[in-house]
């Protein structure tokens, strides 16, 4: 279903910019879903293409969210810690890190999602199929249920 023997360079052009759409996340997913849409009859490779990176969009965009609610709990933890300390001590509480240790992680996650969806989309770009680790195997067989 997915290999097909030629890639026509618009199917390697709309494949491509439905992963690179990883670089701004609420709009990504709207090309995503728009590539789906208009290309669902002309191209399986498209259409594998475009549902791998709207789903992994998704994953990016909940995966901050819960970085981001980890971010919240750190920073109130970091206030009770500083308001449980002595004033006596001159040195930072140990919580006072946590939320810079959150925010740092939730950087380096995102950082990682938007690279590995570039060198999706460069894939994509030079006529490559390209599958998510985890992800492009349960697109496809989901792909294979639905013919």
């Amino acid at each position: 279903m997915i290999d097909q023997p030629v890639i026509s360079q618009n199917d390697r052009t709309m494949a491509g910019l439905a992963h690179l759409g990883v670089i701004i996340p609420f709009w990504g997913m709207i090309a995503a879903i728009v590539i789906w849409v208009t290309h669902k009859d002309k191209s399986n490779f498209i259409v594998f293409q475009a549902i791998q990176a709207l789903i992994y969009q998704v994953l990016l965009i909940l995966v901050t969210m819960l970085g981001m609610g980890c971010y919240m709990i750190s920073f109130f933890g970091m206030v009770l810690t500083i308001s449980s300390s002595t004033s006596e001590s001159s040195a930072f509480p140990a919580g006072f890190f946590l939320p810079f240790a959150a925010m740092g992680g939730i950087f380096i996650i995102d950082l990682a999602f938007i690279i590995y969806g570039i060198v999706a989309a460069v894939m994509n770009f030079t006529g490559k199929n390209f599958r998510y680790i985890l992800l492009g195997g349960w697109v496809e067989k989901y792909l294979n249920k639905g013919s």
